[in-house]
């Protein structure tokens, strides 16, 4: 795979991953954001991947379903820099933008086309977090993921008052040849955010 080996040869140089090693890197890395494709919602759209960093969830999710689209939102000038390689390189520069900010400064400066289809934040937000960011980001009826390891609690129970905004969505649940647990959560936006009052 293509994009394996760009994290392969960057990664030896920069850091970029936390394995050089293939078989863990594609199992591990790779593979892991491979299953967002399954549970993103239909009619295809765009993906917000939050925290892109080396371009997962997003890219993986790029290369399995060529009818959706990702925005890549990095803060780190060097992942920016490799992000715009590898979309290049990768010929996706018709599917994939990159935006070079932090969440908060990309909406403040109105540099996102919100809301999207389906919002993903891989370790980047704790859950109860994430739900609450993502609230403001999906669309009514997009999803917002969550990449959960091993016994971590999903996310729905943590929402408290927001809770009436989600429902939840589909749910991938798959080990690593390790055997260690791994789950996506898929919340999916139910509510649209009503006025406030004068």
């Amino acid at each position: 795979m293509r994009y394996t080996a760009l994290l392969l040869d960057v990664g030896a140089r920069t850091n970029l991953v936390g394995t050089l090693d293939p078989e863990r890197l594609l199992d591990e890395i790779v593979l892991d954001s491979v299953h967002l494709a399954e549970v993103l919602p239909e009619p295809p759209g765009v993906l917000l991947d939050v925290g892109s960093g080396a371009g997962l969830p997003g890219l993986p999710v790029l290369l399995a379903r060529p009818d959706w689209r990702a925005v890549l939102l990095e803060p780190r000038r060097r992942r920016v820099d490799f992000l715009r390689h590898a979309v290049d390189s990768l010929g996706l520069r018709e599917r994939a933008q990159v935006v070079e900010a932090r969440l908060d400064d990309a909406l403040a400066a109105d540099l996102l086309d919100v809301p999207f289809d389906a919002v993903a934040a891989k370790a980047v937000f704790p859950p109860p977090q994430w739900a609450e960011r993502a609230r403001d980001l999906v669309r009514t009826g997009g999803r917002a993921a969550f990449f959960l390891q091993g016994g971590e609690a999903d996310p729905l129970p943590d929402l408290g008052d927001r809770a009436d905004h989600w429902a939840q969505g589909p749910l991938r649940a798959w080990r690593l040849r390790d055997g260690a647990q791994r789950r996506i959560v898929t919340l999916e936006r139910t509510l649209p955010d009503l006025p406030e009052s004068p």
